[in-house]
């Protein structure tokens, strides 16, 4: 009887053994499956990546037999990708466009100035023999999409058409804000003809759907680390100098356009 007690005991134990063991496994076999496919990707970075390149065309088409105001075509690809492992969710886009007149300039180029434009992060940069005038020739919205999955990639083109004989240059700025959680922010967009530019006004959504317009910081940023709020930004310029014999004539007929800010 003490045998068969003591291997009943036995059994016993080695039962609770192989039970704590397999609920430990099972445990941890939870918490990996958690850890890797809940909670990493939802404390993994996101950072959209946009591509801008712009490509003269033109003249040509409907325009070749135009001589007076020819058409100068420039090709604006842009691509959008999701390197992270989570979706991204797209609020509006938008990008700008603006033609560039140079002229000539012997303008000193002080420290003081250089100092500014390097430290302003802005991109900006100054010349000592040109200087710039620029105005707004086309606007739009970048893409439909509403959303990014990991390792997706959008892209489209656009065509913009400009005078020949008046720009010396087009550049052409986008903006593709995102965040991880819908519903938390609203954006619109409003154009700045003063300051030649595109303002985002963005707004923090409650449960009640009541809105608060987020404040612009000192960088001329936004934050709003609830929702996850990035915006990348992508910008291009491309020449529309033509290297022939007539080109100093055409250049020289060009119209004058008005200075501004971007």
């Amino acid at each position: 009887m003490e045998q068969r007690s003591e291997r009943n005991f036995g059994q016993v134990i080695n039962t609770w053994v192989q039970t704590v063991g397999i609920l430990i496994a099972a445990g941890w076999a939870a918490y990996t499956f958690l850890y890797k496919e809940i909670l990493v990707p939802r404390t993994a970075p996101v950072n959209i990546s946009v591509n801008l390149q712009l490509k003269k065309i033109g003249p040509g088409g409907s325009q070749m037999g135009n001589k007076e105001n020819p058409l100068i075509a420039v090709e604006m690809q842009v691509s959008a990708t999701n390197p992270s492992t989570r979706p991204v969710h797209l609020l509006s886009s938008a990008w700008i466009a603006w033609g560039l007149v140079v002229s000539d300039s012997n303008s000193s180029l002080s420290a003081e100035a250089a100092n500014f434009v390097i430290n302003s992060h802005k991109g900006w940069g100054i010349q000592r023999y040109s200087k710039f005038n620029t105005e707004i020739v086309a606007v739009g919205s970048l893409f439909s999409d509403s959303v990014l999955k990991p390792n997706e990639t959008v892209m489209r083109t656009q065509m913009i058409y400009v005078p020949a004989e008046i720009y010396d240059s087009i550049e052409v700025a986008s903006v593709m804000p995102t965040v991880v959680r819908t519903g938390a922010i609203e954006l619109e967009w409003r154009l700045n003809e003063k300051d030649q530019r595109l303002d985002p006004i963005l707004y923090r959504v409650n449960a009640k759907n009541n809105k608060t317009e987020l404040k612009q910081k000192p960088d001329d940023g936004y934050s709003d680390e609830e929702s996850g709020l990035q915006m990348a930004h992508s910008s291009s310029q491309v020449s529309l100098w033509e290297f022939s014999d007539s080109s100093t004539a055409m250049r020289a007929s060009r119209t004058s356009v008005r200075a501004g800010p971007r």
